[in-house]
């Protein structure tokens, strides 16, 4: 259970440093003025919010059809 946790809180640490990475590396190969790119920019901080809804609500999803499963490891 431990290394399921610290693996949530790598893969939620690592898309707004995907993000980033992304963003620059665009910049730099001069696809910058594409409007994807500038609204990727412009709404940084909403998208890493959205990817970490998805990822939460993902796990809902598993936590949910798994329940009685991970309670039993929990025992």
């Amino acid at each position: 259970m431990v290394y399921f946790v610290l693996f949530c809180v790598i893969a939620f640490a690592a898309v707004p440093l995907a993000l980033r990475a992304f963003l620059v590396m665009q910049t730099k190969a001069g696809n910058g003025e594409i409007a994807v790119i500038k609204w990727q920019q412009a709404h940084e901080q909403s998208v890493v919010f959205g990817f970490w809804c998805l990822f939460i609500v993902g796990l809902v999803i598993a936590f949910t059809l798994a329940r009685n499963e991970i309670l039993n490891l929990l025992k």
